[in-house]
């Protein structure tokens, strides 16, 4: 069956579970013109010296539903709390949970929650709100499909169990994803969220769907509460747009900066660029079902007939780094440092085409094996670059005989014809972990559970997959998860391309702002803002 999609305690469990990731951060200021959102404190009208109101800009439409089982509104707008919580190193430390523990052959955890947690009607934060919780993100989420759960209860006014039917050592990873932060039993009216009552930094005041929310300081906060009172989370899809919204001073945060904005914005003396590593990946997806891809070695090919460091020299402005492997260098423990990458050789690359039978040209120059040109459509999407670096694919693998047109779509007409087997091969970009776990990652290479639908089958993948989500050792998962490296490096059933850098952009007046390599993370309780 294919998978659905949308494109710590004591040392042995946090063997099993830490996540060591270190990020390069930088913060460039400018000169000039500038492009995308920050965050804005704008009292009414955007009186001086207040410190009312901050705009954010959103490059994803997450505010379709107020609903954190639907989209992946929670992370992006601080209105709820989840059990843990991800630090910037992407360790597990408490949220609403304050502790918690496995036992029971590793199948039952227990999670012991902080007493001072109170949803913003005021009612508590008990167990019984959060086994309701979690355990309608269980039933619904389709994040959550891989997650062998028996059961979630509460066995004491503040104490939760969660038992999986089997050892799940990604579980404190799923439990920092969207659907899993906590909504009040109160928020629902039968099946439909009518207001979200979280027990975030911040509570609901309005939402337009689709288009904006605004919500206020929840002053009986059990963490830190944040200097801003007042946050309006606006959706901006166009690149060029939140640019516009940015530099006429609308918005005061941006997120997910195109780097094809970085130019102006480094021009532009009112915005800081903060260039930030983030556990993420552009990658070729090969039809390994199929020919021409249904060969190693032509696959091979292609990756070598790649030059990654054009390409991140080009279109990716050189604020990243070719890709080695399948695992990001930001999660220090996981990859495997033995790995050797594919480096561009377009002699290599044309000698493996010969030897698999694409030994002829036409007048064209284009490869051909009997009588039949090796013509390939790249599919893509508008974001990530990807239409751009698709351009520079198409000129590379010219080099060495192959036609290639290209097809850009949304992801979903992408996503269905990978799923039908019709197509040669996709430019993708996708993170490399969910929720401070490789789980995800791992997923792309196993034969029914994938999520990018390569149509790779390799049995010994799959069972090293699966004992590693059994595994709560994080030493003996590493040496899973550093063979599993090894197979897909060798046998291509993808080729890794570049690493990713992210790129937020605030107005210079404000401070504090200290973006989460965990990308989808929009964290706000540190920022203050000085109207300009």
């Amino acid at each position: 069956m294919t998978g659905k999609r949308s494109p710590t305690t004591e040392s042995s469990l946090e063997r099993g579970l830490e996540t060591a990731v270190s990020t390069r951060r930088g913060v460039l200021s400018s000169v000039g013109g500038g492009v995308a959102a920050l965050a804005g404190c704008l009292s009414g009208g955007g009186a001086a010296g207040s410190r009312s109101e901050l705009r954010v800009g959103l490059a994803w439409p997450v505010l379709d539903s107020v609903d954190p089982v639907q989209t992946g509104i929670a992370r992006r707008t601080q209105l709820f709390e989840p059990l843990v919580h991800l630090t910037h190193d992407a360790e597990f430390v408490p949220g609403i949970a304050q502790s918690w523990a496995v036992g029971e052959e590793d199948r039952v955890w227990t999670f012991d929650l902080d007493e001072d947690a109170t949803f913003h009607d005021g009612s508590p934060v008990d167990a019984t709100a959060v086994e309701w919780s979690l355990s309608r993100a269980f039933a619904e989420a389709e994040d959550f499909e891989p997650v062998p759960i028996d059961s979630v209860e509460a066995t004491g006014d503040r104490r939760l169990e969660i038992a999986t039917t089997e050892p799940f050592a990604p579980l404190l990873g799923y439990l920092t994803l969207d659907p899993a932060w906590i909504l009040s039993p109160d928020s629902v009216d039968g099946d439909e969220v009518v207001e979200p009552i979280g027990a975030g930094p911040f509570r609901f005041d309005s939402w337009q769907q689709g288009e904006r929310l605004t919500a206020s300081r929840f002053d009986d906060y059990y963490g830190e509460p944040p200097a801003i009172e007042r946050v309006v989370y606006e959706y901006v899809h166009d690149d060029q747009t939140r640019s516009l919204k940015l530099q006429n001073d609308e918005l005061q945060l941006g997120r997910a900066i195109a780097e094809s904005s970085v130019p102006t914005l480094r021009e532009d003396d009112a915005v800081d660029l903060h260039v930030y590593d983030v556990p993420r990946m552009r990658f070729l997806v090969f039809n390994n079902a199929r020919a021409p891809f249904d060969d190693r070695e032509t696959r091979r090919a292609v990756s070598l007939a790649i030059d990654r460091e054009a390409i991140v020299e080009g279109p990716l402005e050189g604020l990243t780094e070719p890709a080695v492997g399948p695992v990001s260098p930001t999660m220090a423990h996981w990859p495997n440092d033995d790995l050797e990458g594919h480096d561009f050789d377009l002699e290599a690359a044309n000698r493996l085409l010969d030897t698999a039978g694409w030994d002829e040209r036409d007048d064209d120059g284009v490869r051909t094996r009997d009588g039949e040109r090796f013509e390939i459509t790249l599919w893509g999407y508008e974001s990530h670059e990807i239409p751009t670096i698709g351009q520079v694919l198409q000129s590379q693998l010219a080099q060495v005989g192959i036609d290639v047109d290209i097809t850009v779509t949304d992801y979903g007409a992408l996503s269905d014809a990978k799923q039908r087997g019709e197509f040669d091969l996709s430019l993708e970009s996708w993170a490399t972990i969910m929720g401070g776990d490789l789980d995800r990652m791992l997923r792309y290479f196993h034969s029914t559970e994938t999520l990018i639908d390569s149509g790779y089958e390799n049995e010994r993948v799959d069972e090293l997959i699966e004992r590693g989500r059994r595994t709560l050792d994080r030493d003996e998962r590493k040496e899973l998860y550093d063979e599993i490296q090894r197979i897909v490096l060798e046998e291509v059933p993808v080729a890794f391309l570049t690493y990713y850098a992210r790129i937020a952009a605030t107005r210079q007046s404000v401070e504090g702002f200290d973006p989460h390599p965990i990308e989808h993370t929009v964290d706000v309780t540190g920022v203050d803002y000085t109207p300009e």
